[in-house]
C-alpha cells in the first residue's frame, strides 16, 4: 500500500493528459475509502482563483445538491432552491439515493444534450463518432476530457474536481505527518495520523481539488461553423474548347439561377458526375448513412440528391453539393469526373418535371415491390411471405445497392444481403399453417415456397422460385462455401471458363425477382 498517495497526488497533478476524468466516485473497502465529487464554476479572476487554490475547503456543501430545500432570511417569505445551484456552483452529477430504492446517478442535462448523446446502458455515446463520451458503473462516472473541456468553454466556466481519499493501515514505524502540494490548478492536502481501530492502526488521506480549465474555443461543429470562414469546393462542370476542364464553385450565392443570371456562373441545377465508388463511403456504414433511392442521409445532420445514370456515373446538382460540410465536398470531388452520359430519367422527371415515378434504383425497386407483394399475401393469407428483417440485419437496407465495381468480394457482399432480404426471410411459417397435412417441412424454403405458390394457383411458370433459387445459388457458390467461379457460370448457363461481370449480375438478379413478383400483383 502506498500511505503517502503518491499515485493519486500525481495524477491530480497532472490530470489533463489522462483520456478520461473522474467526475463522480464512491468506492470503499476495508482498507480504502475514495470519494470524488465535482461542481461547475464561472470563470474567477487570478485574485479569486489563487484564494480558492490556497486551501483544500472545497468551497460547497454537497449536501444542499440534488435536492430542493426551503430557506429563510429573517423574517422574509421562505424561497426555494432547487438545488440546481448553490451560491456559483452547479451540479455536474449527483447520486440520488432514496430509502427503500436502489440509487443512480443523475448528470446534468446540459452536459448530455451539448452534444446529443444517447443513452446506453453504461453511459452516454456520440452516436456520430459512435464513441463514448461519458461512462457510468456502479460506483464512478468518468468523462472523456476533451469532451469536457469543450463543453467547459462553450459554458464559459471552469469545473472543480473535488476529492477525499483515505487509506487505513498498520505501522508502528510510520511516523504522523502533513504536507500540502499546490500549482495554479490544484491543492491537495495529505495527512497521516493515527487510527483507532480493532483492525488498523493508522490512516493516510489526501483531500483537495483540481480545476479543469477550457479549450479557448469550443470545438463544437455548430461553433466552428458560425465562426469559421465559409468555405467551398470547385467542380467540373464541363470541358471548354481545348479540352480542359471547366470548374465551377458550388456556393449557391455565387450561381444562377431560374430568376436571376449571373454573368459566366452556371444555375443551381447543373448536373455534376462522380465515378460511382464516391458511394462506397454511405454504403460501408449503415448506422450512420442511409443510401436511398435518390438521397443520401447522413443521421439528421444533412442530405444530398443523388443520381445513377446508365454510365453507371453518380449524378448531383451542383448547388447541392455546397449544402454538404466542406469536408464531405473534398471527398466527393476526389470522385469527380468529367460529365458522361445523361441524367437518369426518372429522377430528372421528379426532381425537375415534379412527376411521380417508381423509384431511380433497382434495388429500392425490388423492396418497394416486395411491400406491395407482401400486401397481397396478407389480404389473401393473413400474413407475410416475405418477413422484414430481423434488428440485427435491418441496416441492410440501408446500405442495399449494386456493386459498385466488378470485384468478387464486393459482389459476394452484394449477394449475401440480398439473400437475407429475399430467399433467407421467406415465411414458412405461414406455408405450415396454409398447407395443412401437404406441407412439408423437410424442403428447403425456397422448395416450400414454390410448394405454396404452386398449391394456391400462382406463379405458374415458377419464375418467382427459379430467380431467388438462382440469387440464393448464386451466393453459395461465391459467398457462403469456397468461391467457384466455374461453378458460378454454370448456375447461368455459361462456359465454366466465362469471364462474367458481377455488376450486370447483380442488376439482373435484381430485376428478374421485381419483374417476376410484379407479374403477380
Amino acid at each position: 500500500m502506498d500511505y503517502k498517495f503518491s499515485d493519486y497526488i500525481e495524477k491530480y497533478r497532472n490530470l489533463l493528459s489522462f483520456e478520461w476524468i473522474t467526475l463522480y466516485e464512491e468506492n470503499r473497502d476495508e482498507e480504502n475509502d475514495y470519494f470524488t465529487t465535482c461542481v461547475m464554476t464561472q470563470f474567477m479572476t487570478e485574485d479569486k482563483r489563487k484564494e480558492y487554490l490556497s486551501s483544500y475547503e472545497w468551497g460547497f456543501d454537497l449536501e444542499q445538491l440534488g435536492k430542493t430545500t426551503f430557506i429563510q432570511y429573517g423574517e422574509n417569505e421562505p424561497e426555494v432552491q432547487s438545488g440546481e445551484c448553490i451560491d456559483e456552483f452547479e451540479y455536474i452529477v449527483v447520486k440520488r439515493s432514496f430509502n427503500n430504492a436502489d440509487s443512480y446517478f443523475e448528470i446534468n442535462p446540459k452536459l448530455i444534450w451539448y452534444k446529443n448523446l444517447y443513452r446506453f446502458n453504461d453511459g452516454y455515446k456520440d452516436l456520430i463518432t459512435g464513441d463514448y463520451e461519458i461512462k457510468i458503473s456502479n460506483s464512478k462516472v468518468e468523462i472523456r476530457t476533451t469532451y469536457l473541456r469543450d463543453y467547459l468553454a462553450a459554458y464559459k466556466s471552469l469545473l472543480s474536481i473535488a476529492f477525499d481519499h483515505r487509506r487505513y493501515f498498520s505501522s508502528t514505524e510510520i511516523k504522523e505527518a502533513y504536507k500540502t502540494f499546490n500549482d495554479d490548478n490544484y491543492y491537495i492536502a495529505w495527512n497521516c495520523s493515527k487510527w483507532n481501530d480493532s483492525v488498523y492502526n493508522m490512516i493516510s488521506s489526501i483531500i483537495g481539488k483540481v480545476l479543469i480549465d477550457p479549450y479557448k474555443h469550443p470545438k463544437h461543429e455548430d461553433y466552428i461553423g458560425l465562426c469559421a470562414p465559409e468555405q467551398y469546393e470547385s467542380f467540373i462542370v464541363g470541358i471548354d474548347e481545348d479540352g480542359e476542364n471547366i470548374l465551377k464553385t458550388c456556393n449557391e450565392n455565387e450561381l444562377s439561377n431560374f430568376f436571376t443570371q449571373k454573368e459566366g456562373m452556371p444555375i443551381f441545377l447543373t448536373p455534376v458526375y462522380f465515378d460511382i465508388k464516391v458511394l462506397d463511403k454511405y454504403k460501408s456504414d449503415p448506422q450512420k448513412y442511409e443510401v436511398k433511392d435518390s438521397d443520401i442521409v447522413y443521421l439528421n445532420e444533412w442530405s444530398i440528391p443523388f443520381s445513377i445514370n446508365k454510365e453507371r456515373r453518380v449524378v448531383v446538382w451542383l448547388g447541392d453539393l455546397g449544402r454538404i460540410p466542406y469536408k464531405e465536398q473534398i471527398y466527393w470531388k476526389s470522385f469527380n469526373t468529367e460529365p458522361k452520359g445523361a441524367m437518369e430519367e426518372r429522377f430528372f422527371s421528379r426532381q425537375i418535371l415534379n412527376q411521380w415515378t417508381e423509384g431511380s434504383r433497382e434495388e429500392t425497386n425490388l423492396l418497394a415491390t416486395i411491400e406491395k407483394f407482401n400486401e397481397k399475401m396478407r389480404e389473401n393469407f393473413g400474413d407475410n411471405v416475405f418477413l422484414r428483417l430481423s434488428e440485427t440485419d435491418e441496416e441492410i437496407y440501408n446500405s442495399f445497392i449494386l456493386p459498385t465495381n466488378n470485384s468478387i468480394p464486393e459482389y459476394q457482399q452484394f449477394l449475401m444481403k440480398l439473400s437475407k432480404i429475399v430467399a433467407e426471410s421467406i415465411n414458412t411459417k405461414l406455408f405450415k399453417q396454409s398447407l395443412g397435412s401437404s406441407y412439408d417441412g423437410s424442403k428447403g424454403s425456397i422448395a416450400q415456397l414454390d410448394d405454396f405458390f404452386q398449391t394456391n394457383g400462382m406463379d405458374k411458370d415458377r419464375k418467382i422460385y427459379k430467380d431467388i433459387k438462382l440469387a440464393y445459388d448464386c451466393r453459395n457458390k461465391l459467398s457462403g462455401h469456397r468461391a467457384s467461379a466455374g461453378e458460378y457460370n454454370k448456375l447461368w448457363g455459361r462456359d465454366r471458363e466465362f469471364s462474367f461481370n458481377t455488376v450486370e449480375d447483380a442488376t439482373k438478379l435484381v430485376v428478374g425477382i421485381k419483374d417476376s413478383l410484379l407479374a403477380e400483383l
